[in-house]
């Protein structure tokens, strides 16, 4: 259907015509989709700036019922300041 250097994350639009996937060869991660009917490949979104942890589980990607796509954000903090046990 498509070819490229690493896909993940593959979900289907809700129409039916296209499928979503995040692409992230050359550095350059991004999220982008393909038209079933002729495998044309469409940038939808780059994902440069966008804070995200390598995970498995924050590599989720959905849709709005208006088709825009929904990414997981990782804005966490993991430092302890202070810590008093009792």
């Amino acid at each position: 259907m498509a070819k490229g250097e690493q896909f993940g994350e593959n979900l289907w639009s809700h129409d039916g015509e296209y499928v979503y996937i995040r692409e992230s060869s050359k550095g350059s991660p991004r999220l982008i989709r393909v038209r079933i009917k002729d495998g044309l490949l469409e940038d939808v979104l780059g994902l440069k700036d966008i804070p995200q942890l390598d995970d498995i589980f924050t590599a989720w990607i959905g849709l709005t019922p208006e088709g825009a796509p929904v990414l997981i954000r990782d804005r966490s903090v993991q430092e302890i300041y202070a810590l008093d046990l009792q």
